[in-house]
């Protein structure tokens, strides 16, 4: 655990490859999840849609949230649940392929969590 000095160093060493690796987590999600509406969800009800995506988007929050505090206060081997959240919707958008998503959205949705993991995994940032 990082005392204050030790928070404010991380700050100014690892801000900017954290805030990088937060802001592709948040599109990574949005995108794996518009391309999960465009395949799956099509042609259902509106509201169940609404109701998913949120539930869906909210747990994705929270679960990004919790790994990024932790690694914030000095437990580098968190990173490996933002890791995981990258693979999972590089996973999960590969496999929407099937349901013929718009390319471009496809496109969009796969994009995200390569540079994400890249960004989590950066040497400096683990070291931590």
């Amino acid at each position: 655990m990082l005392g204050f000095a030790g928070y404010l160093e991380f700050r100014e060493k690892y801000f900017s490859i954290f805030m990088t690796a937060i802001y592709l987590g948040i599109s990574s999600c949005a995108l794996t999840l518009l391309s999960l509406m465009f395949s799956y969800f099509r042609g259902t009800d509106v509201s169940l849609m609404f109701q998913w995506g949120m539930g869906i988007s909210i747990a994705g929050a929270v679960f990004q949230a919790f790994f990024s505090v932790m690694l914030s206060r000095g437990r580098p081997a968190w990173v490996w649940g933002l890791v995981g959240m990258f693979t999972l919707c590089l996973l999960v958008s590969l496999s929407t392929v099937g349901g013929s998503p718009p390319p471009f959205i496809y496109v969009l949705a796969i994009f995200p969590p390569l540079p994400g993991c890249t960004a989590s995994t950066v040497k400096d940032t683990a070291k931590c």
